[in-house]
């Protein structure tokens, strides 16, 4: 597999059943800004379709590959994916039960605080679903 954080990030963009184009340019703009992809090539970061579908092959359902990803996960980059899985669903700025419900379920597996996660939603709120936009379903505050 090629790095989990960014195989969770388009399971994330996949949640609802479509990847929209702005949750796809999320994801390269923060594989392009973030330290923690530094030197990896253009191809290393971005041929993930066959990444998750190797993985969706190898399980027996889609929750058992993202948990199967999730455990992939270096302990000390958790609070990131959860954070950057978050900001993908959040980015064409709605969030509906399938996606929420990805989200809580990339919580479990990443063992993320209830802290933690509240802290990711208010920021969400904030950024993305502030006055006017209600196209949103609560997870975690």
């Amino acid at each position: 597999m090629k790095d989990p954080i960014l195989v969770l990030m388009m399971f994330a963009a996949a949640a609802d059943g479509s990847i929209d184009e702005i949750e796809v340019s999320k994801i390269i703009d923060t594989a392009n800004s973030y330290p923690y992809w530094k030197g990896l090539t253009e191809g290393q970061k971005f041929d993930l379709s066959s990444s998750c579908q190797d993985v969706l092959k190898a399980n027996e359902s889609k929750e058992a590959a993202v948990k199967f990803v999730c455990d992939l996960v270096p302990e000390n980059l958790r609070f990131a994916a959860f954070a950057f899985c978050f900001e993908v669903i959040a980015s064409n700025f709605k969030i509906n039960d399938a996606e929420s419900g990805f989200v809580k379920l990339i919580f479990e597996a990443l063992s993320i605080s209830d802290e933690f996660a509240a802290a990711c939603e208010h920021s969400i709120l904030a950024r993305y679903f502030s006055v006017g936009n209600e196209n949103y379903i609560k997870t975690f505050v």
